[in-house]
């Protein structure tokens, strides 16, 4: 009678697989864990400091007259010249 030869363990390799895929998703869903922390943290919790921050950091205008040259017709009579 001719004897069958496994070359594989198919339960084993099952088992290995599993295992690598729960950890793969251990690590996936700590890493979102951390984001959402982050974020809570970010928004809820540092609402406060970041908001005082943020009014601190505007832009304020100030109006600056502007500086114009000065405009002469073709003959080099002035036309137009700065004002203060």
């Amino acid at each position: 009678m001719a004897q069958t030869i496994t070359l594989k363990d198919t339960r084993r390799e099952l088992r290995i697989y599993g295992g690598r895929t729960a950890v793969a998703v251990l690590a996936v869903l700590v890493a979102l864990f951390l984001v959402f922390l982050r974020y809570f943290n970010l928004q809820v919790t540092g609402y406060e400091t970041y908001r005082t921050q943020s009014e601190r950091n505007r832009v304020q205008l100030q109006a600056l007259p502007p500086k114009r040259g000065l405009i002469y017709d073709r003959h080099g009579a002035l036309l137009a010249a700065n004002q203060l």
